[in-house]
C-alpha cells in the first residue's frame, strides 16, 4: 500500500529520497552519542553505588577485599564522570576512559 502511494506521488512522507533525508535529519536532531554514553555510565555508577551500600549492610561481611576494590572502582568512575559533567571532556576521551576503567576492573576482579 505504501509502495503504491509513493509510486503515484500521494505519499504523505514525500519521495523516497525525501524520506531518507528526513530520517537523517531526525537522527541528527537526537542528542549526541557521547551524551547517551555518559548517561548510561551514570546509571551504571548509581547501580554500583547501590551494590556497595548493600555490601556494607550485609551482616558479618565487614570491609573485605572485594568491597574495597569495588569502592575504589566507584571512586574512579565518580572522578571520570565528574570531570565529564562539571569541567567538560570530549566524548571520545570519556569513551576511552570508561573502557579502560571497565577492563581494569575486570582484570582486578578476575585476579581476586
Amino acid at each position: 500500500m505504501l509502495w503504491l502511494a509513493r509510486s503515484h506521488g500521494v505519499c504523505p512522507w514525500g519521495t523516497q529520497a525525501h524520506s531518507q533525508q528526513r530520517v537523517v535529519d531526525w537522527m541528527r536532531a537526537r542528542g549526541s552519542e557521547m551524551g547517551s554514553t555518559a548517561r548510561i555510565a551514570l546509571v551504571g555508577w548509581v547501580i554500583l553505588t547501590a551494590g556497595i551500600v548493600a555490601g556494607l549492610l550485609m551482616s558479618g561481611s565487614g570491609m573485605n577485599l572485594h568491597l574495597l576494590v569495588a569502592t575504589v572502582t566507584w571512586v574512579l568512575y565518580a572522578v571520570l564522570l565528574g570531570v565529564y559533567f562539571v569541567r567538560g571532556m570530549p566524548g571520545k576521551s570519556l569513551a576511552i576512559g570508561l573502557t579502560v576503567l571497565f577492563v581494569l576492573s575486570l582484570v582486578v576482579f578476575a585476579k581476586l
